[in-house]
């Protein structure tokens, strides 16, 4: 966790700037995600990401950060919107950052366990569907056996 002398980094970090930059970024990807997540509901995955990377610099709660990323995966966030996300995290921090300070460190290590859980979620989705895929073959060709 951020030692209560770097604390007062987090302060620098104006919550409304942050939630204002990842929504430009979002909608700026909009049609790189797959079209699951509503262009209106952008403003809201803004402000969960804003809340979500601020609560992890004062926890540094990497099992609540991986679910969340694998929520953002099921929702079906591109990824073109979860890189350019991280790295206007990434951005911001180092902006924000000063010497001995570990705010930069510390938003890696978000934004690792955020790609981590994004990552898993988007193999959960991609196993769903080749099961899913599977079958419906499987159905076909017990159909044509069945009419051949």
């Amino acid at each position: 966790m951020l030692e209560n002398a770097h604390l007062s980094s987090i302060a620098n970090l104006d919550r409304e700037h942050l939630a204002t930059e990842l929504k430009q970024v979002l909608q700026d990807t909009i049609f790189a995600s797959q079209l699951t997540i509503s262009p209106r509901r952008m403003g809201q995955v803004a402000q969960e990401v804003t809340g979500s990377f601020l609560q992890f610099l004062e926890q540094e709660d990497e099992p609540a950060t991986r679910a969340y990323g694998q929520r953002l995966a099921r929702e079906g966030l591109g990824h073109r919107s979860i890189l350019v996300l991280c790295e206007t995290l990434r951005r911001l921090s180092q902006q924000d950052s000063c010497p001995g300070n570990q705010l930069l460190l510390v938003s890696g290590r978000y934004v690792f366990s955020l790609l981590e859980g994004y990552m898993a979620g988007r193999e959960a989705y991609l196993l769903q569907e080749q099961e899913r895929t599977h079958q419906a073959w499987i159905r076909a060709q017990s159909k044509q056996a069945a009419s051949g």
